[in-house]
């Protein structure tokens, strides 16, 4: 069997799956990254900010 492909634009897409089902879907900006948070956290010291946790309240 032969399948046809649509000819489209290029495109990016984030996709949420549960048990195996496409739950959601959410188109990606051109002008959005996509990361964890450690790679975000990673990229901000390799520019060299000091990520630091607040302190908690109760040690104030």
């Amino acid at each position: 069997m032969h399948q046809k492909t649509a000819e489209h634009e290029q495109t990016r897409i984030l996709l949420t799956i549960k048990n195996g089902k496409v739950i959601f879907i959410r188109h990606v900006h051109d002008d959005e990254l996509v990361g964890t948070l450690s790679t975000f956290l990673f990229i901000a010291e390799r520019a060299g900010y000091d990520v630091i946790a607040p302190a908690d309240e109760d040690e104030e």
